[in-house]
C-alpha cells in the first residue's frame, strides 16, 4: 500500500496531463506499471499498480529515482492567509448588515464573510496540498433577503498579502445575476422539484439559471393568467423571492452536507494519518525492541565467546605451563643423572687412576728391589759368597710368591733380564743397567699419568 501528493511547482500546470508510475525493485532493477491516470487539481484517486508477464524495464535516469525524499516547496507548505478588506456596494449603496461575501478560486468556495457597516474583513488560507499562488480570487455573495450576488472585481491570491478593495454591483443594469420579471404572468411559486426536473440539476441560485431556462421553468412550473395588474405584479415578485428562498434553502442544505462531508473526509484523512502514525510508531517501537533484543543478544554471545576463548586460552596456557615444567623436570632428572653419571665416572677413573699409579708405584718399587736383589746376588757371586736363599727373593707384582727354580750357576751374571755372562753381550748389559731401568720406569709412569689425564678430560 502506498500514498503520496502530486503537487506542481509555481508556474507549473498538471492539469490534465497524464501521471505514470515506475518503481524500483530490491534487487536494484527500475520497472514501469502499464497503469496510468490523468492529474485534477484536488482528486483523490485510488489505483492498484500491477505487474504482469515480461516488464518494460524502466529508463535509467538518475534523477526518477533520488536516494532521499525530495524537499517540499516552501510554496507548498501552509502559507499565511492573504487578507481582503474594504467596502461592499450594491446600486452605490452599502449592503446590508449581515451580506453575505465568499471567495471563489477556481470555482470552489474557499471561506467567507458578513459585511458590517457595508464592510467586510476576509482571510483567504492556503489548504495544505493545494497552491494558491497567482491564482483568482473571486467574490461571490447573497443579501439577508436572499438575493444572489456575483461582484465583478477579482484579485490575485498571494501568501501574506494584504489588499484593500471595494466590491460594487448594480442590480438594475441588465447584466445583472436575475431579471427583474423572470416569471410573467407568475401566480405561485414554483416547487424546487419541478426546477430540478426541468433543468436535471439543483441550481445554485437565479445567477445560475439562464434566462433560456428560466423562460422554461415559468412555461412548466408555472400557472398564467391574463392581465397585468398590480397584484400580478406582487404575487410575481413573491413567487420569484420564494422561488429564491427556496433556492437558497437548497444551496444551504447543499453546502452544509458538502461541509459535513468535508469535515467528515477531514476527519476520517486525519484519524487514517494518525492510525497510521500510531501503527508507524508501534512498527517503529517493535523494531527498536527487536534490535535491542538482537543487539543484546550478540553482546552477550559476543561475551561469552570472549568468557570461552579466556577459559581455552587458560587452560592452554596453564597445560603449557605444566608441559614446560616437566621439561625442565626432565631435563633437571636427566643433568642430575647426567652429573651422577660423570661423578661415577670421575670417581671410578679417580679410582682406576690411584689404582693404576698404586700398581706403577709398586711395580717401580718392585723393579727397584729386584735390582737391588740382583745387585747384592751378583755383588756375593763376585765375592764367590753363596747366593741369598729363595725366601729373600722380592715377590711378583701381584705378591704372589716366586716359584723356586733351580738354576745352573755358572759364574757371575749381570742384568735382570739376561743371562748373559760377564764379558757378553755388552750394550744389552748397558741397556739392562738398574739405573736406566728405574728411569725407563719413571718415563712410563709419567706418560701413563698423562694418558690417563688425557683420556679423563
Amino acid at each position: 500500500i502506498f500514498r503520496f501528493s502530486m503537487i506542481p511547482p509555481p508556474g507549473q500546470d498538471y492539469k490534465g496531463k497524464k501521471v505514470e508510475f515506475a518503481a524500483q525493485l530490491s534487487n536494484g532493477s527500475r520497472v514501469q506499471f502499464p497503469q496510468t491516470l490523468f492529474w485534477e487539481p484536488g482528486r483523490v484517486h485510488k489505483i492498484s499498480l500491477e505487474l504482469k508477464g515480461t516488464t518494460q524495464p524502466f529508463p535509467q535516469d538518475p534523477q526518477t529515482f533520488p536516494k532521499q525524499p525530495l524537499p517540499v516547496p516552501s510554496d507548498f507548505k501552509s502559507l499565511a492567509p492573504h487578507t481582503f478588506q474594504g467596502k461592499v456596494l450594491i446600486d452605490g449603496h452599502a449592503a446590508q448588515d449581515g451580506t453575505r461575501v465568499n471567495a471563489f478560486i477556481d470555482g470552489v468556495q474557499i471561506i467567507g464573510t458578513r459585511s458590517r457597516g457595508g464592510l467586510f474583513t476576509i482571510a483567504v488560507p492556503q489548504p495544505i496540498g493545494r497552491n494558491f499562488v497567482g491564482k483568482t480570487v473571486e467574490f461571490r455573495g447573497r443579501t439577508p433577503d436572499g438575493r444572489g450576488l456575483r461582484w465583478p472585481q477579482s484579485f490575485r491570491w498571494q501568501p501574506g498579502g494584504r489588499t484593500t478593495v471595494a466590491l460594487e454591483i448594480k442590480t438594475g443594469a441588465p447584466s445583472g445575476p436575475f431579471p427583474q420579471q423572470p416569471f410573467s404572468s407568475a401566480l405561485g411559486a414554483p416547487s424546487i422539484d419541478c426546477i430540478v426536473k426541468v433543468l436535471g440539476r439543483i441550481p445554485r441560485g437565479f445567477s445560475d439559471i439562464s434566462q433560456t431556462d428560466q423562460m422554461r421553468i415559468a412555461q412548466q412550473c408555472m400557472s398564467f393568467g391574463g392581465g397585468t395588474s398590480g397584484a400580478q405584479d406582487i404575487d410575481q415578485e413573491r413567487a420569484r423571492l420564494e422561488l429564491e428562498r427556496t433556492l437558497q434553502q437548497e444551496q444551504q442544505a447543499l453546502d452544509k452536507a458538502r461541509l459535513e462531508a468535508e469535515r467528515e473526509l477531514q476527519e476520517a484523512q486525519a484519524s487514517l494519518e494518525q492510525e497510521r502514525l500510531k501503527q508507524d510508531r508501534i512498527r517503529q517501537e517493535e523494531q527498536d525492541r527487536l534490535d535491542q533484543e538482537r543487539v543484546m543478544r550478540e553482546q552477550e554471545r559476543f561475551k561469552q565467546e570472549q568468557i570461552r576463548q579466556e577459559e581455552l586460552d587458560q587452560a592452554r596456557f596453564e597445560q603449557e605451563q605444566q608441559r614446560l615444567k616437566r621439561e625442565q623436570e626432565l631435563d633437571l632428572q636427566q643433568q642430575k643423572l647426567e652429573e651422577d653419571r660423570r661423578s661415577r665416572q670421575r670417581q671410578q677413573e679417580d679410582r682406576d687412576f690411584k689404582a693404576q699409579q698404586e700398581r706403577l708405584r709398586r711395580e717401580v718399587e718392585l723393579n727397584l728391589q729386584r735390582q737391588k736383589f740382583e745387585l747384592e746376588q751378583r755383588a756375593r757371586q763376585g765375592l764367590g759368597l753363596p747366593p741369598l736363599p729363595p725366601e729373600q727373593f722380592p715377590p711378583p707384582g701381584d705378591g704372589r710368591p716366586i716359584a723356586l727354580v733351580e738354576t745352573e750357576d755358572k759364574g757371575p751374571r749381570r742384568g735382570f733380564f739376561t743371562n748373559t755372562t760377564v764379558g757378553g753381550l755388552g750394550t744389552a748389559n748397558d741397556l739392562m743397567d738398574p739405573t736406566m731401568l728405574a728411569i725407563m720406569g719413571i718415563i712410563l709412569t709419567l706418560g701413563a699419568t698423562m694418558l690417563q689425564m688425557i683420556r679423563g678430560n
